[in-house]
């Protein structure tokens, strides 16, 4: 047996396909493999101008996975945030979602996640140092 620290896309599609194959004989499977996939939001200002975005990824089981929500400094306040989640959230119902998952840490958005009814169900303390890691969840 060999290690090696680089693979090629079959390798990975193999990977993928035996965890796969492994969780359906565990869990069934709700959503279809043709609604899995990324979640985009993007909004822009009046003159074209990108103000704020959030991608996501829309996995089995009926989980959604915000990954990134970033509104520009001059525009945050004013609900670009929350029309975004809002936007993402609504997609990933479309498409079978039931639950919203994401992480922040303590310097960023928790507390404006909060307000969107998510819920924290795990922290880890003093990640990054000096700071904590908090992951929320949401039923859609």
């Amino acid at each position: 047996m060999n290690i090696i620290q680089s693979s090629s896309k079959d390798d990975i599609k193999t990977i993928f396909n035996g965890i796969n194959q492994f969780n359906f004989t565990h869990a069934k499977q709700v959503i279809e493999d043709q609604n899995c996939g990324d979640i985009e939001a993007v909004m822009k200002s009046e003159d074209g101008e990108v103000i704020g975005g959030a991608l996501a990824t829309l996995g089995y089981y009926g989980g959604v996975m915000v990954k990134v929500l970033w509104v520009k400094e001059s525009s945050r306040g004013k609900g670009v945030g929350r029309k975004l989640m809002k936007d993402i959230e609504s997609q990933a119902v479309k498409r079978g979602a039931s639950t919203s998952f994401l992480d922040t840490f303590s310097f960023q958005a928790k507390d404006f996640y909060i307000k969107l009814n998510y819920e924290v169900y795990g922290t880890v303390n003093n990640f990054p140092e000096g700071h904590d890691w908090y992951y929320l969840k949401k039923v859609l």
